[in-house]
């Protein structure tokens, strides 16, 4: 699966996965507002055997299959998520 990274210009250490070719603006409003303009950082090809350094591959492919996105932040900030 390839997909984009970008990163939001609101939060630090804050990124977003999506599908190659995927329509930002479909994201959910909230999740637009925490983040922010979001900047292109990386296009890169997902695979099971392809290691992460911040996220688990098998969780970034299955929430891009399943949300459309995956939301990778910070520890202390997985609480914060807006629904």
């Amino acid at each position: 699966m390839y997909c984009q990274v970008f990163k939001g210009s609101r939060k630090q250490d804050h990124y977003i996965y999506l599908p190659a070719g995927y329509d930002t603006s479909e994201l959910p409003t909230s999740l637009l507002a925490m983040l922010g303009e979001l900047l292109p950082v990386v296009e890169l090809e997902l695979t099971p055997e392809r290691e992460l350094a911040n996220a688990d591959t098998a969780e970034v492919i299955a929430q891009l299959s399943k949300r459309g996105f995956y939301l990778q932040m910070p520890p202390g900030d997985k609480k914060r998520l807006p629904p």
